[in-house]
């Protein structure tokens, strides 16, 4: 039966109209093909071996960006997950380079200044 909408009463149209009623469902559908392009070039910076303090901003970028599209799109949505797990990448790479500062000082520290003054 055909509605004056022009929509099928009933079955299968009913319940894609329930689900394209939540306009976080439809935003999800929307932004799903944003994920793999985005985790793409996130992951060509983080191969790219950018400075610890470029890490860290990504990783706190990223983790700010997740907590305001949760908000928007729901924790759920495929968008949300992929910048969780880029945000995760992007902090892994920053503990591993500040893991790696850490030893080069601890191998070789710097030599003291002859006034014993902060650097």
């Amino acid at each position: 039966v055909v509605t004056g909408e022009g929509v099928q009463d009933g079955g299968e149209a009913g319940e894609e109209d329930d689900e394209l009623a939540d306009p976080s469902q439809v935003l999800d559908r929307i932004l799903d093909g944003v994920c793999r392009p985005f985790k793409v070039r996130v992951e060509q910076v983080l191969a790219a071996s950018p400075g610890v303090l470029a890490a860290f901003k990504l990783a706190n970028l990223l983790s700010f960006y997740r907590n305001t599209l949760a908000g928007i799109v729901g924790s759920d949505a495929a968008l949300v997950s992929a910048v969780a797990e880029c945000g995760a990448a992007a902090r892994g790479s920053f503990d591993d380079q500040l893991s790696q500062r850490g030893e080069r000082l601890r191998r070789s520290p710097p030599p003291p200044t002859d006034t014993l003054a902060p650097p």
